[in-house]
């Protein structure tokens, strides 16, 4: 879960949750409009990604440039990470909206990142950089440092 960067004036949490449909695991990213104690309105910006019972990701991060990362895991199948043709075991990179940003690593596609197994850290640092933490298939973790950050963010 995570809030709009400008939450006074867009109060908006974004909350990353597993779900059903015809019997099949799936995740979606959706916002919700905050108000007072409770949370109303849900907008989908990104649904229908395959999920299972383990490796689904979850991590939400915003961008200084009001654009969001989220991880997916790789759903149990460890071919999916490398394949373009399905958003798991991915990074995603996405406008607030659920468009794409124009400057993304793959033009046209919301993958920002591929290749992970199951991530379940994500984090901004202070210089701007993302570092990700993921999970080996016994042991063997990974940390890393996500390099491709768009030029403009180390402007910000």
């Amino acid at each position: 879960m995570v809030f709009h960067p400008d939450f006074l004036n867009a109060p908006y949490v974004y909350i990353f949750y597993t779900y059903t449909t015809g019997g099949l695991h799936k995740v979606r990213l959706s916002g919700f409009t905050y108000e007072t104690i409770s949370l109303s309105f849900e907008f989908v910006v990104i649904y229908n990604i395959t999920a299972n019972t383990n490796h689904d990701g979850s991590p939400v991060v915003m961008l200084p440039d009001k654009t969001m990362l989220m991880t997916t895991g790789d759903a149990l199948k460890e071919d999916n990470g490398q394949k373009m043709s399905n958003l798991n075991g991915k990074i995603l990179r996405m406008n607030l909206d659920g468009s794409i940003p124009p400057d993304n690593s793959f033009r046209g596609s919301k993958i920002y990142t591929k290749g992970h197994r199951n991530p379940q850290g994500l984090m901004l640092r202070p210089n701007v950089r993302v570092s990700e933490t993921e999970h080996g298939p016994d042991n063997n973790d990974e940390f890393q440092i996500i390099d491709r950050i768009p030029q403009k963010l180390w402007l910000a």
